[in-house]
C-alpha cells in the first residue's frame, strides 16, 4: 500500500493544483442542447439521409443538432409516433435492441451505416433474445452511438424492441493528449488518462508506462456503488474520480502536466489495467506508442481570442484542415471569463472537409460567453471493448 497524500481537507493550506477540463468530459458527459438528458435512448425522425457523408458518424452523434425531428426519449421497449424516411435511435447508455418494429407490423433490418453498434446484424428481423448493443464505445457527440432505421415506405410509428444489458465492463478508454495553442503563441504540455466505464464496474489498477501503480481501492469507499468521489494524489500527481451515470459507473485517472521522461516513457512501454466488476474480471495491456497525437491543428477564425459576447449558438469557423485527424483527434475549448471565476466551453471539430459549425458550444449554460480565450488539445484515444 502506498501512502497518499490525497486532497487536503477543509482548512488545510496544501496547494491544490486547479482542476483542466477533464479530458473525459467530451467522451462521458452527453449533456444536449435541448435539455433532454438522463434517459437510455432517444429516438429521432427526418428526411434528410447522411450515410454518405464523409462526416456521418459526427452527424447522427449529434442528431440533436441536425435537422431531424425530436420523437422522444425512453428507458425500455416503447413506441415514437412520426412517419419520417429515416429514424435515429440515439443511445446515452449502451442500450440492447432485439428489433425495430413497424406500424404495420414489419422488421426493419440492420443498417451498416450504424455508428459505434455492436452486432448490429442482431436489429434485423423480430424480437429472438439476440441484441444488437448501440453505443458500446463511446463516441464525443451529444451521444454515444446511433442506430440508422429506414422507413420502407408505410410506417407511421416505430416500437424499439429492447434487452436489459448484462453486467460487464464494456469499454476502457486510453487518451494521451498533447499541446495548448492560441493565437498569442504556443506552449507544450502533455496529459494522460485511464477511463474505464461499464455496468456494475468495481474497481481498477493500472501499472503506468513509467511504473507508476494506481489502486481504485486507495480512493474509492468499501462498497463503491457509483457515488461520486473526486480527489487529486499529490504522490502521483493524478485526478481521481469514481462517478455513474444513468446504470454505468466510471473511474476515471488523469495525469496533467506530465513531465517529459513521464511522457516518453509512453513510446517505450505498455500501460497495465486491470478492471473488476460483478462476477469477474478484465486486464489490457495498452501500447499507446502506435496510436499517434495528430500534427494539425485548426486555424479558428471565429470566434478569436478576446471576443465578447460571443453567443452559445455561435457558429465556428475554421479553415481546412492540412491533415485531417483521426477520429476524435482535436477539441477546442473556449474559455469565458465571467467576473472572478471562468466557464470552459468545449467543441470537437469534425476532422473532415467541413470549415464550420453550428451549436458548436454544446455546454447548456444560460448566459453568453463574455469573452474567450482558445485553447486546442490534440489527442489520441484508445479504446478497449471487452469482448
Amino acid at each position: 500500500m502506498h501512502t497518499r497524500d490525497l486532497l487536503a481537507p477543509r482548512g488545510s493550506s496544501a496547494p491544490i493544483p486547479p482542476r483542466p477540463p477533464a479530458m473525459f468530459e467530451a467522451l462521458e458527459e452527453r449533456l444536449l442542447l435541448n435539455g433532454v438528458t438522463g434517459s437510455a435512448y432517444e429516438v429521432w425522425g427526418g428526411f434528410t439521409d447522411y450515410r454518405s457523408d464523409p462526416d456521418a458518424v459526427y452527424l447522427y452523434c449529434n442528431i440533436d443538432q441536425q435537422d431531424y425531428d425530436y420523437l422522444g426519449p425512453a428507458d425500455a421497449t416503447d413506441t415514437f409516433v412520426g412517419e419520417y424516411d429515416l429514424y435515429v435511435i440515439a443511445a446515452n447508455h449502451p442500450l440492447g435492441v432485439d428489433a425495430v418494429e413497424g406500424s404495420d407490423g414489419s422488421f426493419a433490418p440492420a443498417d451498416p451505416a450504424s455508428g459505434y453498434v455492436r452486432d448490429p446484424q442482431y436489429i434485423a428481423g423480430p424480437p429472438d433474445g439476440q441484441s444488437a448493443v448501440v453505443g458500446n464505445v463511446s463516441y464525443p457527440g451529444s451521444y454515444r452511438g446511433y442506430a440508422i432505421v429506414e422507413n420502407p415506405g408505410p410506417w407511421t410509428s416505430l416500437t424499439v424492441h429492447t434487452t436489459p444489458l448484462p453486467p460487464q465492463v464494456l469499454e476502457l478508454i486510453v487518451v494521451r493528449e498533447s499541446a495548448e495553442y492560441n493565437d498569442e503563441g504556443q506552449w507544450t504540455a502533455h496529459w494522460y488518462g485511464v477511463n474505464a466505464g461499464g455496468i456494475d464496474l468495481e474497481g481498477m489498477t493500472i501499472t503506468t508506462p513509467w511504473g507508476d501503480y494506481i489502486d481504485s481501492a486507495d480512493y474509492l469507499p468499501g462498497q463503491w456503488g457509483g457515488e461520486l468521489v473526486e480527489t487529486f494524489d499529490f504522490t502521483y500527481g493524478v485526478w481521481f474520480v469514481g462517478r455513474s451515470e444513468g446504470p454505468e459507473r466510471f473511474i476515471e485517472v488523469e495525469w496533467d502536466d506530465l513531465p517529459d521522461t513521464e511522457w516518453n516513457a509512453i513510446e517505450t512501454a505498455p500501460a497495465q489495467i486491470d478492471v473488476t466488476y460483478t462476477g469477474g474480471s478484465w486486464a489490457a495491456s495498452v501500447d499507446s506508442a502506435t496510436a499517434p497525437i495528430p500534427l494539425d491543428t485548426p486555424n479558428i477564425i471565429y470566434p478569436q481570442n478576446w471576443d465578447y459576447d460571443v453567443p452559445l449558438d455561435a457558429v465556428i469557423q475554421w479553415d481546412p484542415w492540412s491533415i485531417p485527424p483521426i477520429g476524435e483527434g482535436v477539441e477546442v475549448y473556449f474559455e469565458g471569463e465571467m467576473g472572478p471565476g471562468s466557464t470552459t466551453l468545449e467543441t470537437f471539430l469534425p476532422p473532415q472537409a467541413s470549415t464550420s459549425h453550428s451549436g458548436a458550444l454544446s455546454r447548456p449554460h444560460d448566459f453568453p460567453v463574455p469573452q474567450t480565450f482558445i485553447r486546442v488539445r490534440r489527442q489520441h484515444t484508445t479504446r478497449l471493448q471487452r469482448q
